[in-house]
């Protein structure tokens, strides 16, 4: 009941504090699937077949510290050695730094363009292997005082022979009502999960409430996807109340272990992590359409 009355509270402020700024601040959307399209190939070997691959997820605060956070990322030894990040409300030169300092191959999608940084918004997938072919996922309905649209960012990942699904998103938060957030997973989920070999979604999903997180984790499982990090623990704060808002789900990887970085502060978020294991029963013998090349290629 309290924890109740307090995201009341808190979806109240955050609402009031929308309206005073929506008068002169609606944002400037990208509505072309195709572009602004940013790519980079900046992995200097492509790595042995693994054994596991390291996978971690980070939320940058408009992609500002992004100095602070890929030292953040280069200390700790559960994201030193990461395989791919997937970044969020990231802007094309901060993802191309973070890119270049740790040596990954990348594709960004900027959603918006934010009016607190006048700079692009969106999401990225970096990766030390081979990034095939990508595109952009629009997710339905738009912030109710801003106009801000989310997306998701999906590449293809040659990972030694299989290619692998890996999707970066970013979902709106508690401004959007209950069911229209619901959408956007649905709307996500419905882009992704045709794809019949094994599946990596990361992001921040901003559940914040507890019937947030909820449907979310049913909706990834009712997919046939599993919640990879959800040992991981606390993510972020809002005022008072730590939530655990940033989540990975997969699909043909057995999970070896999970957690997030306490010690980071570059952002509002911690950045989350997860070790896997490609499942024994992942069929890798035909390399699908995804990464042939038929979208873009990254580079």
């Amino acid at each position: 009941m309290v924890l109740t009355l307090a995201f009341r509270i808190i979806r109240r402020i955050v609402l009031c504090g929308l309206v005073l700024v929506s008068a002169c601040s609606q944002m400037f959307n990208y509505l072309d699937k195709e572009s602004p399209r940013f790519s980079g190939s900046f992995a200097v070997v492509e790595p042995d077949t693994p054994e596991s691959i390291t996978v971690v997820s980070y939320n940058i605060k408009l992609g500002e510290e992004v100095e602070r956070a890929s030292a953040e990322l280069t200390r700790h030894p559960s994201s030193s050695g990461a395989d791919m990040l997937l970044l969020q409300e990231m802007d094309e030169f901060g993802t191309e730094r973070i890119a270049k300092t740790l040596a990954f191959n990348y594709v960004y999608y900027p959603a918006s363009l934010h009016t607190a940084s006048e700079r692009n918004f969106g999401n990225a997938v970096l990766s030390k292997y081979p990034i095939r072919s990508d595109e952009k996922i629009f997710l339905p309905h738009g912030n109710v005082t801003r106009g801000q649209r989310r997306i998701a960012v999906r590449a293809f990942v040659d990972v030694s022979g299989t290619c692998v699904q890996v999707v970066s998103v970013h979902t709106e938060n508690l401004s959007l009502s209950m069911k229209k957030r619901k959408d956007q997973v649905a709307a996500l989920l419905a882009s992704i999960t045709d794809f019949p070999h094994p599946v990596i979604v990361g992001g921040d999903f901003n559940t914040i409430e507890a019937p947030a997180l909820e449907f979310t984790v049913q909706m990834f499982s009712d997919s046939g996807l599993t919640w990879a990090s959800e040992e991981a623990g606390i993510t972020a704060s809002f005022g008072i109340i730590d939530v655990q808002s940033d989540h990975i789900f997969t699909r043909g990887f057995n999970l070896a272990q999970t957690g997030h970085i306490e010690s980071a502060n570059a952002s509002d978020h911690k950045p989350v992590w997860v070790e896997l294991v490609l499942a024994a029963t992942t069929d890798s013998t035909a390399m699908p359409q995804g990464c042939q090349l038929s979208g873009h290629s990254a580079g």
